[in-house]
């Protein structure tokens, strides 16, 4: 009798990102950016973006966030 074995690809959070990054863009000044597994395939992406305020330099705001899901074929696909 056949045996069915479902394998989730699982890609890293650098992949998830730079996926987001060439549909969606980057934006200037990215100064942390994270991709967080909510549940099975998918993902919180969030970026933040310098608010470039000369007494805090590391000082940000999230300036993206979406919601990503990671198919098994790889395909990944982006809700705003």
């Amino acid at each position: 009798f056949p045996v069915t074995i479902n394998i989730h690809l699982k890609l890293s959070e650098s992949e998830i990102l730079s996926e987001v990054y060439i549909q969606m863009g980057r934006p200037d000044n990215v100064i942390k950016d994270i991709a967080i597994n909510v549940f099975d395939n998918h993902y919180r992406v969030n970026i933040w973006q310098s608010i470039e305020h000369p007494l805090m330099p590391k000082a940000g705001k999230i300036v993206a966030s979406y919601f990503v899901t990671v198919y098994d074929s790889g395909e990944v696909v982006i809700k705003q």
